[in-house]
């Protein structure tokens, strides 16, 4: 039995499913059909950041990569919260550097507009899902970016929001 299977069957049995144990194809089946009728989400990829140090494309097959198309598809992801992460010790480059990793995210959604899609509100999800496209939502993960702004440039959480920010 794969980890998936083994995860979404664990999953239906604490969920109250009956889970019967008739046989790894069995579990197998009912963990893809939990995973076609429920919402999927991971809310922490670092593929961002991980991008900006050594650039791959997330479209195809990257198995030495915790996050690509082919496995999103394969264990059922419809949301893949990305994580922009900036070390704590960026200081003024935080900022900068969070944006370069939006664009990353950005990017990838339009190189594969049949794979992926921005994400900002529920209905984008629902949406998305509905269309076999895995939604990307961003996350920041450390704050120090929202610290990082001058006049004229718009305060930073505004301008994060606005580039599709949703959580810190």
């Amino acid at each position: 039995m794969t980890f998936a299977a083994a995860g979404l069957a664990l999953a239906a049995f604490v969920g109250g499913a009956e889970v019967e144990r008739s046989g790894e194809d069995d579990i197998a089946e009912r963990a893809r059909d939990l995973a076609r009728r429920l919402l999927i989400v991971d809310t922490h990829i670092d593929a961002p950041y991980r991008l900006h140090r050594s650039p791959f494309d997330l479209g195809g097959s990257s198995p030495d990569r915790e996050f690509d198309h082919p496995r999103a598809e394969q264990g059922g992801l419809d949301v893949a919260f990305m994580s922009i992460y900036t070390p704590a010790a960026a200081g003024a480059e935080a900022r900068p550097l969070a944006d370069a990793l939006i664009d990353y995210v950005e990017a990838l959604a339009r190189r594969h507009p049949g794979k992926f899609a921005l994400a900002t509100c529920t209905e984008d999800v629902e949406a998305l899902a509905s269309r076999g496209l895995v939604a990307l939502a961003l996350g920041m993960e450390n704050g120090s970016p929202l610290a990082q702004w001058r006049a004229p440039q718009k305060p930073s959480l505004e301008h994060f929001v606005a580039r599709g920010i949703r959580y810190v």
